[in-house]
């Protein structure tokens, strides 16, 4: 067999791994070339041809979970000198002695945060287009949830009319291949609040189900129909607080109320306040917690991440 290299990329989804399992297989010049990674951190390089086979053991290794690895596997003529490169790094042969593992890990690379995991930055970059912007939206989304400034309740509508509103929202671009099922979660019951006393007469609902509480798993069309808010005899659902929100107060642009339930929120939803400002910024607060978590099991598949990491917010 004559010398050769195996440049490749490997996505750390775990590491060390539970059980022994192959980096990669490979068939090239007459051979097939098979790197396994075991559940103690090392490297074992398997090297079959049609005259010989050889295995080579090579100290352990600490990887970067959630990052991708340059791995390079080299050989000289009859599979003389066989050598494994990480982070361009030679791992040494163990030969019956152990060696001090090999830290490919960076501590430094920056974490993105979704309520429940986080991603490296690194390994989201290497998404694809709308899966990466899919990703990066939902950090954004989740910062500003957890922020009560005026100016982030209103930024939060336009994240979310882009996963969800848009002719072809973002959130299909992204689960185009994943085809995870996507579903909002609301309260069973409509628990209206009352505002009584100074003209007009409004009522509002909290769509976000509490701990316990029995809830509906609805899709996209009948979650932007809900309605959310009445203001005298005007009913304003999701879609219509989202597209005031974005389009009249701000959020994309300052525009025209050109509805009724966007004249009515926008001349009327400041009378009622709450700890996070008028109601109708409240209310889309609360429509961006509902997005966000129904858009959660998306990012967990795209990110690799467990389903069983718990939603916290």
């Amino acid at each position: 067999m004559a010398e050769g290299t195996l440049p490749f990329e490997y996505l750390v989804k775990r590491w060390p791994v539970s059980v022994e399992t192959e980096v990669i297989s490979h068939r090239t010049s007459g051979a097939v070339v098979v790197l396994v990674a075991h559940a103690d951190g090392h490297l074992s390089l398997h090297i079959r041809t049609y005259s010989k086979s050889l295995t080579e053991h090579f100290q352990v290794v600490r990887l970067p979970v959630g990052e991708y690895v340059k791995i390079a596997i080299a050989w000289k003529s009859e599979l003389a000198d066989l050598a494994v490169f990480i982070g361009g790094r030679q791992l040494e042969a163990q030969a019956g002695k152990a060696k001090e593992p090999l830290d490919i890990t960076r501590t430094a690379s920056r974490q993105l945060s979704i309520p429940g995991f986080s991603i490296p930055e690194k390994f989201v970059q290497s998404l694809p287009h709308n899966q990466w912007l899919f990703v990066e939206t939902l950090v954004d989304l989740t910062k500003r949830l957890g922020s009560n400034r005026r100016y982030d309740g209103l930024r939060i509508s336009a994240l979310v009319r882009q996963l969800i509103c848009d002719q072809t929202p973002l959130y299909v671009k992204a689960n185009s291949e994943t085809k995870v099922p996507i579903m909002f979660r609301v309260r069973k019951k409509a628990n209206w609040g009352h505002a009584v006393g100074t003209p007009p007469q409004i009522s509002w609902v909290n769509l976000c189900p509490s701990e316990n509480e029995e809830y509906l798993d609805v899709k996209a069309d009948p979650f932007l129909a809900t309605p959310v808010l009445l203001i005298e005899e005007t009913k304003c659902t999701t879609l219509d607080v989202i597209n005031a929100v974005a389009h009249v107060l701000g959020g994309v642009h300052v525009g025209r109320a050109l509805t009724s339930a966007a004249k009515a929120l926008i001349d009327r939803g400041d009378q009622i306040q709450t700890p996070s400002g008028e109601l109708t910024i409240a209310a889309m607060q609360d429509i961006g917690i509902v997005t966000l978590h129904a858009l959660l099991p998306l990012a967990k598949t795209i990110c690799g991440v467990s389903e069983d990491a718990k939603m916290k917010f």
